[in-house]
Formats: structure tokens, C-alpha cells, sequence
């Protein structure tokens, strides 16, 4: 589908995020009756499921759920008529409470559909599960002051997956940016639920609250171990052809590394981003040994990141015509330092980094610090390569004690993550 079509689709949600109302009692009518019938073909797929035929499992999931399938394309717009909506309508329909945990057990099925549905890259299908899903969590949740901790939970799910469905789908990625805004929106005053997301342009899958959001940090605004490296960037460089001469840089997501095994996903068609490893999983001891010295004296915050598994330091070659799509990294606790090594000033125009919504162009010898929990892309649309040395560090605002608590979290949350596509609802 084209993005318009997904455009319209997704104004479904944000009519109901910018003008809340509880559903018609038709709505609530059918969760229940759907609710009702579609246990016993749940239950058998779960029965399949855990006997890993998972294939039969996934068609009793999708036949459990299709009486609302088949009410979401009859009725989308006896939904979203607000004028038939009411607080009365649906407390006269039947008990309020039974018919919120319906709504909240549908709501986990759909996610949990969608979880399966995108794996087995069924796409169309899975977002559109999402966006029910999200609607009858929406919905259900305006009849409350608060989310509950379940709701909360299962809304942070949905908002992540649909967002991360556009963002790594190149004719949608723009999307990604509603669906945050929208998260954002839908949880003002209702204590969670937007995945800590406060910008449409920060979106990571991690967020930890009170770190300042700074998208490009100005020369101004420096850090004092900038200076040292751009001062010593040339022998940088020189250690950088040693390797390039007698050692294959790795491409970028193969698996050398920890904490970018899928950045291959966004790397464009027909482009070629490789690296070398120098702190970090996939690092090997004596290779550009000055570099190492330099970095291990100025910056020991952005070595014990890397030994913990929080991000590399690696040399990034970018080869000519390559483009890295907008993404967001994966937590807003890192920051990331790039300093030009091969940045040839006769093409300089071409190589450009984007981060947020400001375009910034590499010099040789100079540092780009950037937080990369915002949406960022890289371009080289030049004939020559494109080199530079890549650092994670801490985020400055993080005291010592605390990065390895909320690295833990960071981990924990995404293992979770993970794990909830394994384990269907009851």
C-alpha cells in the first residue's frame, strides 16, 4: 500500500486521539460478542502453538479473530461517529468493567497477531491489526481519569511496533513521525502510554526520563576531549590506512558486533557502509594502537560504554552512493561523535548527516557530536568514500552510578521485547 493509503487509514487513530470519545454502543456491542465467541479457536491455537505447530497456530489466531476483521471494514465509519457516542450508551449496553478487560483481552490478541504477522511478513496485515488494536485501547481508555498498568503496557506496545513497521518500511518511513506524535498526544494527562516519547523526532525503543534532548551539539558546546582528537586526527588517519590495507572492514549489521546487529536494515539499496571494530564486541587487541591510547586517556566514559556493551568505537567507511535512511538508535542514554577522516573537501556538499530536522556536512579533522535517539540519515552522493572515527559515549547528563542500572533496563526491556512474540495471551 501506498503511503496515502496508509495516511487515511491512520486517521482513524488520530481523529480519535484529538477528539476522545468512548465508542458507540454498536462498538462495544460487537468487542463483547466478538470477545465471547473467539475464545475457544483462541485457545486451540494456543494449544498448537505450544506444541510448535505454529503455522496452525497463527490460522486459528487470525480465524478468532476475523468476525471483527470483517466488523472493521462493514462499520469504520459508524465507529468514528461521534455524535452517536456516549458515556450512557455504553454503560446502559452492559457492565462497564467486563466489557474494558474484553476490550483490553481483544486488544493484546491483535498486538499479539500483529507480532507474528510482521515476522512472517504479512505487513498490510499486521499494521492493520495494530491500528485496531490501538483504537480499542483508545477507546476503552477514554472511559477512564487513568490508564492501568496493563493498558499502559499493551499501548506502549502497539505505538512501538506500528512505529517501528513505518520506520523500517522506505515508502512509509515518513509515517513513523505520526505515529509517534499521535502516541504522544493520546497519553497527555493519563500517566504513560506514548513509550516515554516527548518529540515525534525521538523515538527510540528505550527511553530514560530526565536526560536533556539535545538532537546536534554546537562547537560552542563542545565537550573538552573534542579538541584532543581533532588535534591529533591526522595519525588517526594514518592508523585507519594501516588497517584498511591489511584487514577486511566488516559490513555493517553481519553480527562482528553487539549492539548493531540490525542497523543493516537501514541501509539503502545498492549502498555499501562497513567498519572496523576497535573497543567493543568484535575488537582486536593491537590494532591502531595511538588511537587507542588517545581515546582510553580522553574519553574512558565512551571505553567502559563499549566494554559494557552499549555501543562501539569503530572506524565507518561509507562508499560512494550510499545512503543511510532515517532511523532513530535504540536509547536516548548514548551519545554519538563522529570525527572526518577522508571527508574530501571537492565533494564535501555531498556527504551529509541529518539529524532531526538540520542538515550538518563533515570536515576533516572535526567532530560532529549528535545524540542518535533522533531521527537521523546519512548521505554520500559523491564518486569518493567517506570515512570517519565513530564513538558512543555516555550521555553527559547520566551520573556514573546510574549507567549501568539503566543500561540494565535498557536490555531488560528490549529481552521483553523480544520475548512477547514467543508467548501468545490467554
Amino acid at each position: 500500500m501506498s503511503v496515502r493509503v496508509w495516511e487515511k487509514k491512520l486517521r482513524f487513530l488520530s481523529d480519535l486521539v484529538d477528539h476522545p470519545n468512548e465508542g458507540t454502543n454498536d462498538w462495544w456491542e460487537l468487542v463483547d460478542e466478538t470477545a465471547s465467541n473467539a475464545d475457544p479457536l483462541w485457545q486451540h491455537g494456543q494449544e498448537r502453538w505450544y506444541q510448535q505447530d505454529y503455522l496452525v497456530a497463527m490460522q486459528a489466531f487470525q480465524q478468532s479473530l476475523h468476525p471483527l476483521d470483517m466488523a472493521w471494514d462493514e462499520h469504520q465509519s459508524q465507529f468514528l461517529d461521534h455524535s452517536e457516542s456516549s458515556a450512557d450508551s455504553f454503560t446502559d449496553y452492559h457492565d462497564a468493567s467486563e466489557i474494558q478487560q474484553r476490550a483490553l483481552q481483544l486488544a493484546h490478541r491483535l498486538v499479539f497477531c500483529s507480532y507474528c504477522e510482521s515476522d512472517g511478513n504479512q505487513v498490510k496485515q499486521a499494521r492493520r491489526h495494530l491500528i485496531m488494536g490501538l483504537y480499542l485501547l483508545l477507546s476503552n481508555r477514554n472511559l477512564r481519569t487513568k490508564n492501568t498498568s496493563k493498558q499502559t503496557v499493551l499501548l506502549d506496545d502497539a505505538w512501538m511496533e506500528l512505529m517501528l513497521s513505518f520506520e523500517e518500511d522506505p515508502d512509509c518511513r515518513i509515517l513513523a513521525r505520526e505515529v509517534a506524535a499521535m502516541a504522544i498526544t493520546s497519553s497527555k494527562g493519563r500517566g504513560g502510554g506514548n513509550c516515554g516519547w516527548h518529540h515525534q523526532m525521538q523515538r527510540p525503543g528505550y527511553m530514560t526520563p530526565g536526560l536533556k534532548p539535545t538532537p546536534f551539539i554546537s562547537r560552542d558546546n563542545h565537550p573538552a576531549w573534542c579538541k584532543a582528537l581533532e588535534d591529533n586526527w591526522e595519525f588517526i588517519l594514518d592508523e585507519y590506512h594501516d588497517i584498511a590495507k591489511s584487514k577486511t572492514l566488516s559490513i555493517v549489521g553481519a553480527g562482528d558486533r553487539g549492539s548493531g546487529q540490525d542497523d543493516h536494515r537501514v541501509v539503502g539499496a545498492g549502498s555499501n557502509w562497513t567498519e572496523y571494530v576497535l573497543f567493543g564486541t568484535g575488537s582486536s587487541a593491537g590494532d591502531a594502537p595511538a588511537t587507542k591510547t588517545l581515546i582510553e586517556q580522553n574519553l574512558p566514559d565512551a571505553v567502559s560504554l563499549a566494554q559494557e556493551g552499549g555501543g562501539e568505537i569503530i572506524f565507518s567507511r561509507l562508499a560512494p552512493g550510499s545512503h543511510i535512511q532515517s532511523h532513530c538508535g535504540p536509547t536516548n542514554i548514548r551519545w554519538t561523535a563522529q570525527l572526518g577522516l577522508i571527508v574530501p573537501e571537492s565533494a564535501a556538499e555531498n556527504f551529509k548527516l541529518r539529524v532531526s530536522e538540520e542538515w550538518h556536512t563533515w570536515q576533516e579533522g572535526k567532530i560532529l557530536p549528535f545524540d542518535d535517539s533522533f531521527e537521523h540519515e546519512v548521505r554520500n552522493d559523491s564518486q569518493q568514500e567517506r570515512v570517519v572515527l565513530l564513538i558512543r559515549l555516555w550521555h553527559p547528563d547520566l551520573k556514573a552510578s546510574q549507567r549501568s542500572t539503566v543500561l540494565d533496563a535498557a536490555r531488560t526491556k528490549k529481552e521483553k521485547a523480544v520475548e512477547k512474540r514467543y508467548a501468545p495471551p490467554f
